[in-house]
Formats: C-alpha cells, structure tokens, sequence
C-alpha cells in the first residue's frame, strides 16, 4: 500500500501551478437587461453570483475561500486542495507454480496468480463539464436569488401577486406581471440563466456524500486472475526437435464506484414548488440567510453513486516446435540450419456494463450509456530460420502472418545477420516490417468522461471542462518498417560496449488524441474553409458561425449561449498519417576485481533520440518532437534529445551496495501557461521556456543468506531520489510536469525477503 501525497503538500509547486477554475462555484448568470421603463430588452449581461468571495486568501490552507473569490471582475473557484499527486491505495497480489518432470521427454508446469487493488483518489465536490445547458431557468423567487429586478436606473420592480402567497404570478408564457408599484405587488428577481456553473464548492449544505474535507471520494477496485499450462517435449517421429504447447487465460473486472450529479434532481430543485413545498427547492446560489440553504435531502439527492460492471480476459494457445533442418546430413558452411515454427490463437473479449445513473442517462456530466460487449480471434502463424552461412555470419530469416476475425491480416517479414570477424567484435543487422491493429478497447469502448484543462484557440476560454474519451470503430491497423545496426565491442577482459541505431518509419500510427489536438485540427479547418489569417482570436459572429457550420468539429460541444464556454469535448483514438523515429541506444558495462574487497561494476545506459518526427494528417505539417515537451499533443510524449542510466555496485559476499543516477535531458516547455495566474494573490507563477536538465539518485544495501527457520532471509535497505530533488515549478496543473518527473521527494525504504 502506499499514503497519498495531497497537492497542498508540495506548496511551492502548488502555488506555482493551475490550482483555480473560472467554472466556479459560485457560478456566474445570464441576467436580463431592461429598460429605463423596466421593460425586458432582449439582451443579457453575464454576472458573478453578488456573494462571490472578494480578495483570495492563501489556496494552500484547506477550506480557505469557501465563497470563491474574485479575480479579473468574475468569480474563481480554487479546487487544488481537493486534488492529489498520488492517491492512496492498497494492493495485495497471490502467485504459485508447481512443476512435474512427468517423463524424460514430458515436463508439465501450471501458474496461477491473482492481484486485487483499491485506490482512494479524491477530486473537486463537483467538477466542470457538465451539462449545463439542458437545465431550466433559475427563477426569480427561487430561494436565495440575489439577483432584484429593476429598471435600468436601478429602481426596484414589483409584481402581481394575487393570491398572496409571496411568489410573483405569471401569464401563459411564464413571464411575470408586473405591477405598478409597491402598493400593488411585491419586490419580485429576475429569472436569470447558467453561464459558468458547477453543481458543488465548498459553501452551504454540502453532499453528505462527500469525504470530511468536503472533496469527491473514489473508490477504485479492480481485481483479476491469471491460470496458465505449459507442457514441454521432446517432438515425436522428429529427432532432435524439442516443443512448448502453453494455454493461458487471464480476467479481470473493474468494479470501481462512479461519482456524477443527478441531471433529474438538479431540474426538479429548481423547477420546486416555492409556495407548497419549498424545502424541495434548490439553490444554487451562495445563501447569505440560513433560511434559504438548501436542505440535506435535497443535497444529498443531488449526489449519485453507483459501480461499474466491466470485465476484460484474454486467452492464448500456443505451440512452438524448434530444432535443425538437416535433410541428409545437409549443413551450411557455419553449421545446420536452425528452424522454428509456431502457431498462436488470441482470444479478447470485454463486457462492460455502466453504473445506474449512466444506464438511465440520469447524470448531469455525460450521456446515457448501454451495456457494451465486444470481442476477437487472432489465429497466428510464423517460422524462423536461422542460417549459419559461416562460422563468421549468421543470417537470420523470419515470417509472421496474423489473421483478425475484425477483417484484419498482415504478412510481415524480418532479415538480420550477425557477423562476429573476431573474438572482440560482433556486428548485427537486422530489417523488417511489423503490424498493429487497433485494439477492442480503442475501436468499441463506451464513453468515459475525466477532466482536462484546455485554451481554446477560438476564444479567451483557458479552463477545465470534461473530455469523454470513447472508442473509434473507423481506426485502421498501423504498420511500421524497421531497419537497425548495432555492434559490441568487448574491449577489455569484463568490459563491453554496445551501440545499436535504428529507424522506424511508422504509416497510420496509432495515437490518443488529446483535447488540445482537437481543438487545434478544428482551428486548422476553420483557417483553410474561411480564409481567417488574424494572429489573434477571431471575431465571435465569425466563431459562432463556423460552430453552425457542418465542417467545424462536432466533438467540440460549446454552450449555445456562449460559444466561448466549452462544456464538453469527446476524444479517442486516431490514426496519424506518419511518424518517423531515428535512435541511438548506448550500453557499456564493466565488471572488475579488487580483490578482498568483492568486485566493483560499473553500467551505463543511454539513448539518444536523432529525430522523431510526425504528421497528423496528409494536410498538415510534419512536426519535429525531438527536445520538445509536446504537452500539446496525444501524438507522442515528451522527448528529450538524451536519457541516460548510470550505475556503480558492489558485491562482497553476502553483502552488496548499488547506486543509480538517472539523468533525463532539457526540453522546451510548450505546454500552455495559463499566464493569468501571475496576477493571484499568493502565486509563485514562473514564466518557463524550457524544462531543465534533471539527476535523481538512487541508492540501496543489501545482505543475504542468513539462514533461519528452514530458509533464508535477505534484508534491504535504500532511497529513492536520495537528494530529495523536486520537480521543476512550472505552470501546469499542480505546478508540475507530470510525465517525465516525481513530485514524491526522497522515500526511504526497507525490505526483508524469506525464501524456503
């Protein structure tokens, strides 16, 4: 198991990172505007909830800024003491193996193994993302409206209320009747409408749902099982042949608790009843009067909890037959023939089954889902030859031909020789091609919805809003050809050097398709269809007009109220057009005496990125990714041109000692810098080009072989990133690059092994 490690932990980073949201709780409204005489004039002004907090007080201390704050004349939500860098999380994992030599020609094995793990992530009361524009009005006698009609000089307006019952009456259109004056009517506010607005913060009566700092408590469980035989023989009627017949099959289930807000509570909350039964009302707003908080029930019925059901297994028959090729006495001038043939069946399957709230649509971030199963055969076949040419060169020939029952099949070969002139050297090569078809999970899964943060090219939007990833069935399978040199030089007694370069040229890769890529494909087609080349946003008619237009992206869902509020956008899997990858990979390894003292060994290992380059689609650029973050783009991860492993160890006896430094290169930062975030009170907001250099060290001792009890013990003892080094702060989420970098610092570790 492991504690969790909460982003208020690593204050400096916190503080330098995106920790606020402008999809606030308190929200903001569409407010109608009138005239000097009162009258409705068709347009609407966008305001903060009037009880938004005012200056922000320090993020960094748990409940701080409970009514939001005000930053840049709008409301602000500060979500970052909810979030975590690691969640908690147990883990508990079986395993047994048993072996019978059955004969001097049959030996049968069997491995069963099951793992079971819960992690206890948290998150914001409420995340942004939600479906905002299918809720009703907020009418004006809902409890807590801080919103007063009035005319356009700022008098008070009244309404009829006939029946007396303190709520304004309304003609058949639902609008209000005014009355002339306070002696006719009573002070009435106006319906107002969501602009930027998530359900929950940290205000009012709170979920009960809800985890006791007031954040959304997950609760993820997965567990699965692994069986596996194998029988190893001697092939009949084929001398000298040895064969492996294995059948694996593994499961495993995702019953992890989904969270969401029920669409359905939320509408009839603010569709109550306020004369008959206004306990059932709904308020969204900050309730400055304890009489107009929203009730517990009415909360907690807000709040939805319910398990997914999703099971994926897989299971595989292999059978493998090895041995010579040596019809009449036949041999090559190196040796005979070595061959090996196989046959693979692969069988995956998934059934997934949603929560209840998802099956019944009933969830205000989302869509409604339906039980989805999917699965696939895989029949394989290959052959290896290996041709001993001569007692020098080794030429090495092999086929593999793969058969989808999807539609999917490839043929794909592979060349190589080995050629060692000397004791000292050995050169190697090798060319082939390879295929990957799109997994089930990238072709059929059902939508699933996270967060993200996103800038909008189209407008000032730079914000969180949810992204529903979910399966892409038009995903065509990507093939890749390779070519690759390498040599070892064994240049001292212990002491070797391999250098390996290769060049991978990849067509229809592939990639996750991140928001950003989305966003920025749209912008793309928005240029080329409109002919826009401003260098700063386009105008928002214009944006409004390429939303209705049937070339724009209809993943990209805005509020229809607001083109510039982002409420959700959907992503998946996709295929590039090409990536191109050159390497170097570099491995030295030196192992020594020094006599009493035990051997010393001395390791290196180093690759070093030439070039990798890709292109999204036949119409756009090629893209150099070598030395750059790409936190833009699904397309490939960040790159540094250099990473390197180099380690020293000891072994004396029962006793050894091992230190590691992992060294990982610069590369530009190119992620977006959310540069507001240099104007909050309390930032540590730095302006970063590029992500430095960075060396952890690792460090460990170990003892063996004392015997006890019927076995032996062995101890451990070690740190990981001795130095406590930190990751660079940065204006990212949680002030962090979160890829390449740890934000855990040192840890420090023990370990006791018994072996029977």
């Amino acid at each position: 198991s492991n504690g969790r490690l909460e982003m208020i932990d690593r204050p400096d980073n916190f503080n330098s990172g995106l920790t606020s949201s402008s999809t606030p709780n308190p929200g903001r409204y569409r407010v109608p505007v009138r005239d000097a005489n009162g009258d409705l004039t068709g347009s609407f002004r966008t305001i903060s909830d009037p009880n938004c907090g005012g200056t922000r007080e320090d993020p960094t201390v748990p409940g701080n800024n409970p009514n939001g704050f005000t930053f840049a004349g709008q409301c602000w939500f500060d979500f970052g003491e909810f979030w975590d860098y690691r969640a908690a999380q147990d883990q508990g994992q079986a395993f047994a193996h048993a072996t019978y030599d059955f004969s001097s020609g049959l030996t049968l094995s069997g491995q069963w193994g099951y793992f079971k793990r819960r992690t206890y992530n948290r998150g914001s009361p409420s995340n942004p993302g939600g479906r905002v524009g299918e809720l009703p009005a907020i009418r004006g006698e809902i409890p807590g409206n801080p919103f007063p009609a009035v005319d356009a000089n700022g008098n008070q307006l009244y309404a009829v209320d006939a029946n007396g019952d303190g709520v304004p009456d309304r003609n058949a259109n639902g609008m209000v009747i005014r009355a002339p004056g306070a002696a006719t009517g009573i002070p009435f506010n106006e319906d107002v409408a969501f602009a930027a607005w998530r359900p929950w913060g940290k205000h009012g009566t709170l979920p009960s749902q809800l985890g006791p700092d007031g954040s959304t408590v997950g609760a993820g469980l997965i567990h699965g099982w692994r069986s596996a035989l194998r029988a190893d023989f001697s092939v009949p009627w084929i001398e000298g042949w040895e064969g492996s017949a294995s059948y694996m099959y593994s499961e495993q289930t995702d019953n992890s608790r989904a969270n969401n807000f029920s669409l359905s509570a939320l509408t009839q909350g603010l569709n109550c009843d306020v004369a008959n039964d206004r306990d059932a009302c709904f308020t969204p707003f900050v309730s400055t009067d304890p009489s107009t908080l929203n009730t517990q029930a009415v909360a907690d019925s807000t709040y939805v909890q319910n398990r997914v059901f999703d099971v994926e297994s897989l299971q595989t028959l292999d059978v493998v037959l090895n041995g010579v090729i040596s019809p009449g006495g036949f041999a090559l001038p190196g040796g005979e023939v070595g061959a090996a043939v196989g046959y693979q069946r692969r069988e995956d399957r998934f059934d997934n089954t949603p929560s209840l709230h998802s099956l019944t649509g009933d969830v205000f971030i989302g869509t409604q889902l339906f039980p989805v199963s999917d699965g696939r055969t895989v029949d394989a076949y290959f052959v290896e030859l290996s041709l001993p040419v001569f007692n020098t060169l080794e030429a090495q020939v092999a086929v593999r031909n793969e058969d989808y029952s999807t539609g999917q099949s490839s043929t794909d070969p592979k060349f190589g020789l080995v050629y060692i002139p000397t004791d000292w050297l050995t050169v190697r090569a090798t060319t082939g091609t390879s295929f990957i078809a799109p997994t089930l999970n990238q072709l059929n899964a059902p939508e699933s919805c996270g967060l993200t943060n996103v800038s909008d090219p189209f407008t000032t939007f730079a914000a969180f809003t949810a992204n529903c990833s979910q399966g892409n069935p038009n995903l065509v399978p990507e093939s890749a050809d390779t070519t690759a040199f390498g040599v070892t030089l064994n240049l001292l007694d212990g002491m070797t050097l391999d250098i390996d370069w290769s060049e991978t040229n990849f067509e229809d890769r592939i990639i996750s398709s991140t928001t950003a890529d989305i966003l920025a494909a749209d912008f793309f087609n928005f240029r080329q269809a409109t002919g826009y080349s401003g260098s700063g946003l386009p105008p928002v008619d214009q944006v409004r007009a390429w939303v209705n237009n049937p070339l724009s992206d209809k993943r990209i869902q805005r509020d229809p109220n607001n083109v510039a509020q982002i409420d959700r956008i959907i992503s998946s899997s996709t295929n590039a057009s090409k990536m191109d990858v050159t390497a170097l990979d570099l491995k030295f390894d030196y192992l020594f005496s020094i006599g009493d003292w035990g051997t010393m060994n001395f390791g290196l290992d180093a690759t070093y990125v030439d070039s990798y380059t890709y292109q999204l689609s036949a119409d756009r650029p090629v893209v150099e990714a070598k030395g750059n973050q790409n936190a833009l783009t699904g397309a490939v991860p960040p790159m540094p041109e250099w990473k390197a492993n180099a380690s020293i160890g000891w072994n004396m006896g029962n006793h050894s000692a091992n230190v590691i430094v992992r060294y990982i290169d610069e590369i530009t930062f190119d992620a977006e810098k959310f540069s507001f975030q240099r104007l909050l009170p309390f930032s540590n907001y730095r302006d970063v080009e590029v992500l430095r250099a960075s060396t952890i060290t690792d460090a460990s001792y170990n003892y063996s072989g004392l015997d006890a009890l019927g076995g032996e013990f062995s101890f451990t003892v070690g740190a990981r990133n001795l130095f406590d080094r930190l990751p660079q702060k940065v204006p990212m989420l949680g002030g962090m690059e979160s890829i390449l970098y740890d934000p855990t610092g040192r840890m420090l570790y023990g370990r006791v092994t018994f072996e029977m």
